[in-house]
């Protein structure tokens, strides 16, 4: 087993080197790394952080000295999306006068209000990034914008990456490749203060790395994963996330010995850590070995059937007593002896499944927008899994412990 590991982590190894010496992967590479004040601000796939940017820079009024030209280019887009060319022509020849650019206006992403043409125009955006359309979301939208301007012309547009169909007629669609190109045109104006066009120009590509196709950039990804596919998926597993620094730290060898000894003292039941990854920590119970149903598992080093089983995974820390792979007639009898017992809590499972059954579960937490987690409640997360881990432990293994020592 040594040998083949060893073997194993040889070729990962060689198809690393390969991967990262080709010149497919070089320029493809090159092609992304450019460094973007948005990324490092974590607003990429939070849409509120695009409406944010988006309405100070379409507000004439703002300080970024572009005055009216990045809202005339959007409008124009916006506009042609819709079929309202008379409407184009009439604010390519007119002063807009006072305008009006609201973010999360009754919860509408940008809202733009011209009161001084006749008569006076509204425009909605509702901005998709990764999320789609729930509720009835834009039926209520067009609602609320019907009340708050019933005397005005009004627009919808439902703006995503590929330009997803919207659920309400009054809608129009685009998709982020139009805004890159009305973004675009305005950047290429003789107006802006010198921040602010450098700011425009890193979100333009933002926007175009995310969200526009690019056919080269798409063939040279193709290429490397027909030929690197094992490897990149080797990398994408590894990737760094807050979730798998918390996974890490929970995991580390002080917090396991905490671990350890916060059940025994509670319990007074003797458990070890077993076969654990990034996303999984899990435990078993050395005395249960000498069951005739348990050391039949083929999951773990233990071969244990039956472990407690944390994951860290998305935005969820969950905890569980997991019955899992292994043979079939152990895993049956196993299960029904739990099962027989007043006392063993099985969670919502009604019967065996064929692999995994998972049994009494916990969830300990669940983290919105974790990418966005600031470093301190990173640090206070891994304490409260830490003792959740304990808490749920401490409840739940006496009655386990009791039915499986019984035999």
């Amino acid at each position: 087993m040594g040998e083949t590991n060893r073997i194993g982590k040889r070729k990962i190894l060689k198809e690393l080197t390969d991967l990262a010496l080709s010149a497919d992967f070089r320029e493809l590479a090159n092609a992304q790394d450019i460094y973007c004040p948005f990324e490092s601000l974590r607003i990429s796939r939070v849409e509120i952080r695009h409406s944010n940017f988006l309405a100070n820079i379409l507000n004439p009024l703002a300080n970024h000295g572009f005055g009216e030209c990045v809202l005339r280019n959007l409008l124009d887009k916006l506009l042609t999306a819709s079929g309202d060319h008379a409407l184009r022509l009439e604010l390519a020849l007119s002063d807009l006068g006072r305008i009006e650019v609201f973010r999360e206006f009754h919860n509408m992403d940008v809202t733009i209000h011209l009161p001084d043409l006749t008569p006076s125009l509204v425009c909605i955006i509702e901005l998709k990034v990764d999320a789609h359309e729930h509720s009835g979301q834009l039926q209520r939208y067009a609602e609320n914008a019907a009340n708050l301007w019933p005397n005005a012309s009004r627009r919808f547009y439902l703006v995503s990456p590929t330009g997803m169909d919207a659920s309400h007629d009054d809608w129009n669609t685009l998709s982020f490749s139009e805004i890159v190109a009305a973004l675009k045109a305005a950047y290429a104006e003789p107006v802006g203060s010198p921040l602010a066009k450098s700011m425009l120009r890193a979100y333009i590509d933002l926007l175009r790395r995310l969200f526009v196709p690019d056919e080269k950039m798409e063939e040279l990804a193709r290429k490397l994963w027909q030929k690197h596919g094992q490897t990149l998926e080797y990398l994408i597993d590894q990737r760094p996330s807050p979730m798998r620094d918390i996974s890490q730290a929970v995991q580390s060898e002080e917090s396991i010995a905490g671990i350890i000894e916060g059940i025994s003292q509670r319990t007074g039941i003797e458990i070890a850590k077993d076969s654990s990854s990034n996303t999984y920590l899990r435990f078993y119970i050395p005395a249960w070995e000498q069951d005739p149903d348990m050391p039949f598992g083929d999951f773990t080093a233990s071969k244990s059937l039956l472990v407690i089983e944390a994951e860290f995974y998305g935005e969820r820390i969950h905890v569980r007593f997991n019955l899992g792979r292994g043979d079939t007639s152990h895993r049956e009898s196993l299960y029904e002896r739990l099962k027989a017992s007043k006392e063993v809590d099985m969670g919502n499972n009604k019967k065996l499944t064929p692999q995994w059954t998972r049994l009494a579960s916990h969830t300990i937490r669940r983290i919105k927008n974790i990418e966005e987690l600031p470093q301190e409640d990173q640090d206070k997360l891994v304490e409260t899994a830490r003792s959740g881990i304990v808490d749920f432990v401490a409840r739940y293994l006496p009655a386990y412990d009791q039915a499986i020592m019984a035999l």
